[in-house]
């Protein structure tokens, strides 16, 4: 198993909806060609989240943004366009929060922000799911190990996957 840092959030994030997805994503073939989603994040990036934070990268992690406090502790910030939390954001951010503390900084919990509601979903630090984000990072060695995982529909198909057309066609 690698360093906690190499792995990406968003592979954690995807192997929690769709182990195609993450073994596209670990191969590093990306689908950036300006599908609604792509759009949407785009916009979610560059416009919403302009909250006066600092983005932070660790390894091969880009942390939405490190907010510090005055008693020098962070809150690990994530930004949702969705409007309701899943398992895939809750180990994203637990990844970032676990990354941000073996690099040094002091975490006091971290925030999912949904967008579409305006909602915060607060996560608490140490850890809750550690065993479990540990698995993750095992199924993610193990599909860059393995070919390509069969196709196989599920809710995200057609609400946020930009691999939708490499997967199912133009006629999703």
């Amino acid at each position: 198993m690698l360093s906690d840092e190499m792995y990406r959030g968003t592979d954690v994030s995807y192997v929690c909806i769709c182990l195609r997805r993450a073994w596209l994503s670990t191969h590093e073939i990306y689908i950036t060609d300006g599908t609604e989603f792509v759009k949407m994040g785009s916009y979610t990036n560059d416009v919403e989240r302009n909250y006066g934070y600092s983005q932070v990268s660790i390894g091969r992690n880009k942390i939405d943004y490190l907010q510090l406090l005055p008693d020098k502790k962070c809150i690990i910030h994530e930004f949702k366009r969705g409007r309701k939390v899943i398992d895939a954001d809750l180990f994203q951010i637990s990844h970032y929060m676990n990354i941000a503390s073996s690099s040094g900084y002091d975490i006091d919990h971290g925030e999912i922000h949904f967008l579409g509601s305006k909602k915060i979903k607060k996560v608490n630090f140490p850890l809750e799911n550690e065993n479990s984000l540990k698995e993750k990072y095992r199924m993610i060695d193990k599909l860059k190990q393995s070919t390509i995982p069969k196709m196989e529909r599920n809710y995200f198909c057609s609400h946020g996957c930009s691999y939708v057309e490499f997967c199912w066609g133009s006629n999703e």
